[in-house]
């Protein structure tokens, strides 16, 4: 550094700042903690700061006066402007995408990771000292914290053109979205509707979100409504069928003899992706099913003791680990491929108008008013039966596997 660069951290939690501020430190970067909003624009006036990290929500604080304050020095200097916080509701999310910031950083955070992102802001500010900062309004984070179905959600309600840039593993894929409504989806190159159905089940991995407009002409989607619908229920089977599994970035193996089992023909065709140790997400990577089908009949052959985890870096499969293997995946098999012939039977499409109709009737019975309709007798007209949609089904079978599976754990384990 040519000179000892200036950060201000303006936050009333000194337990959140405490490591970031001495990493700063460590680094060679003078810094001041301001905890009252008050007293940050007297900060910004006298100390001169290179790069100013608030908190969204700081007592006190009239966050657009800060925002001006800062950008009409930008004539002499770019100062980029970090926002930290943890919001909790779609409209605090909202809030935060209509602050002119360069940044945003969810609470709580490494103070490495916090490092990084603040030179590297401060580099981007020194070549562009003559205009205003290259970096675009927008945030960034791990999609732990927020999966493309909140992000997707936070758009729609703000109206937002933005792009959305999503990294797992290397693999980057990208949403536009215009005024709220996806308008495009790239991921490889695969077709955007799967690709957009594909990041759905992205539950690991970073995302950043670039407030601007696009050029990208608006594909045939659904509303971002019923995609954010159908992207809640394929992140649920998505984080139900993975508990049923090792971890899906753990390698695998064929058990010997596993040509001679009775396998459905969709069944091969996952096998046949399995001609050497691979991970579980990479053989869903290569499928030509969807992602959810995949790893259901993953899970099926994994049940089957037709799949094993690698025992060593080797990928040496003794007898005794095959046995116990096999064992382990027996316990319960009869009791889980019961429960999903049930079910099977349940979500077939129906076959004739009149099921059809039927299945209007029991809808148009669903929306009976709850207060008047007891579910374990009935309503006023004497019903005995529970009437579940498609999602309601779904969720009870992922339940009931669950707990099968469980059961069988402990079986194992005693």
């Amino acid at each position: 550094m040519d000179h000892r660069k200036k950060i201000l951290i303006a936050d009333h939690l000194e337990h959140d700042t405490d490591d970031v501020r001495q990493a700063l430190i460590a680094a060679g970067y003078e810094v001041r903690v301001v905890k009252d909003g008050r007293d940050v624009i007297e900060w910004l006036n006298s100390f001169g700061p290179d790069l100013v990290v608030v908190e969204a929500k700081l007592t006190n604080l009239d966050f657009p006066a800060m925002i001006r304050a800062i950008r009409n020095r930008q004539r002499q200097r770019v100062i980029p402007i970090v926002t930290v916080s943890i919001p909790r509701t779609i409209d605090e999310r909202v809030d935060i995408l209509e602050l002119d910031i360069d940044d945003f950083i969810y609470k709580p955070f490494e103070a490495e990771e916090v490092l990084v992102r603040l030179e590297n802001l401060m580099r981007e500010a020194e070549q562009s000292q003559d205009q205003m900062p290259s970096s675009l309004p927008g945030f960034n984070g791990t999609l732990t914290e927020m999966p493309l179905v909140d992000l997707l959600q936070t758009l729609e309600v703000g109206k937002k053109n933005a792009i959305i840039t999503l990294t797992r593993e290397n693999v980057e894929g990208k949403t536009y979205v215009t005024e709220g409504q996806v308008a495009d989806a790239v991921l490889g190159n695969i077709d955007p509707q799967r690709a957009l159905l594909r990041m759905f089940t992205w539950n690991e991995g970073s995302f950043s979100v670039s407030i601007t407009k696009h050029d990208r002409p608006t594909g045939d989607f659904l509303p971002t409504s019923d995609l954010i619908s159908e992207g809640i229920t394929r992140l649920y089977r998505w984080e139900q069928l993975s508990k049923a599994l090792p971890p899906l970035k753990c390698v695998v193996l064929t058990v010997p003899g596993i040509g001679d089992a009775k396998l459905t023909a969709d069944e091969r065709k996952v096998v046949a992706l399995l001609n050497g140790p691979k991970r579980f997400i990479d053989v869903i990577e290569e499928s030509r099913f969807d992602e959810i089908k995949t790893l259901r009949l993953l899970k099926a052959l994994y049940e089957k003791g037709l799949i094993i985890e690698s025992p060593n870096d080797d990928n040496e499969i003794t007898e005794d680990y095959l046995e116990k293997h096999r064992a382990h995946a027996q316990n319960g098999s009869t009791a889980a491929q019961t429960l999903e012939g049930i079910f099977s039977t349940l979500l077939r499409k129906p076959d004739s108008p009149r099921q059809n109709s039927n299945d209007g009737q029991r809808m148009e019975r669903r929306g009976i008013d709850r207060r008047r309709h007891d579910r374990r007798r009935g309503a006023n007209r004497g019903w005995t039966k529970i009437c579940l949609n498609k999602s309601e089904l779904l969720i009870l079978r992922e339940k009931l596997l669950s707990q099968i599976k469980e059961q069988s754990d402990s079986k194992g384990n005693s």
